[in-house]
């Protein structure tokens, strides 16, 4: 019946039903609404597919999570890098606008002891570290994926496979970390140990999470955690210092005073 055919609004094609095959333009017949409007402004979150339902996914299965969209059931969860953007801009936000981050680095330094030159080299790293934040998460995604697929390469899963497992368990991590220090902000004497207190719940979710997904014991989802977090950081780290040192060499061999520089 050609009654039954639309004209979609967006690219002319004719079809039938509630959206259109060749876009996915939604049919909408009805006039704007406030109702609309609100219906609007709850889908920028997403409610039933979005981040909101991710977040929660991750923290009760987060097994399901990563096999359905390993598996190509992708549709009811976010986009994993997407996702961890996210997470890491509101949690870089928040330790820089609370003032979380350089408290901790400075009592941690008072834990550690002082030395001046560490002290100086420290106070460099951390200000592009705070510059930074949103990004370190993703650029250490890769160094952690690594280490992830060599610990569990008797699963057979790929380097890609990878990227999207700890996409999701950093980004949750951060989340966690999110929360408990908008509660620790309230007890100042604890906030001082935020960096600790990070490693710590970096282990349990990692081993939690590992545990879910490859349906390993807890003690050898553990010691998988442990092997990418101190694994991870380290290559990811001597990764820093060769770009640094290579950078200074090319700074040094255009005429830039890198001494003078670096003392500044």
């Amino acid at each position: 019946m050609k009654t039954d055919i639309i004209i979609c609004k967006s690219c002319g094609t004719e079809y039938k039903g509630s959206f259109c095959n060749n876009c996915g333009q939604k049919n909408i017949t009805e006039r704007n609404t406030l109702k609309h409007f609100i219906n609007i402004a709850f889908n920028c979150f997403d409610l039933n597919r979005g981040v909101i339902f991710t977040a929660i996914s991750l923290f009760k299965n987060p097994g399901k999570v990563i096999n359905d969209y390993i598996s190509g059931k992708t549709k009811p969860y976010y986009n994993p890098l997407s996702y961890l953007f996210i997470i890491a801009s509101i949690y870089a936000l928040l330790m820089i606008w609370l003032n979380v981050f350089d408290s901790g680095f400075g009592d941690m330094k008072d834990i550690l002891g002082h030395d001046e030159q560490q002290a100086k080299l420290q106070s460099v790293l951390n200000s592009y570290i705070k510059k930074y934040m949103s990004f370190i998460s993703i650029l250490i995604l890769p160094f952690y994926s690594l280490i992830s697929m060599w610990v569990l390469k008797r699963h057979k899963l790929n380097y890609a496979e990878h990227l999207i497992i700890n996409s999701y368990f950093i980004a949750q991590y951060l989340l966690t970390i999110t929360i408990l220090i908008l509660v620790l902000f309230l007890i100042p004497s604890v906030i001082k140990y935020v960096m600790l207190i990070g490693s710590v719940v970096y282990i349990s979710y990692y081993s939690y999470s590992f545990k879910s997904v490859f349906k390993i014991s807890i003690i050898r989802s553990l010691l998988a955690s442990l092997a990418t977090f101190i694994g991870g950081m380290v290559i990811f780290y001597v990764f820093i210092i060769i770009v640094t040192i290579i950078v200074l060499f090319i700074m040094s061999m255009v005429g830039i005073d890198v001494k003078n520089l670096i003392q500044q």
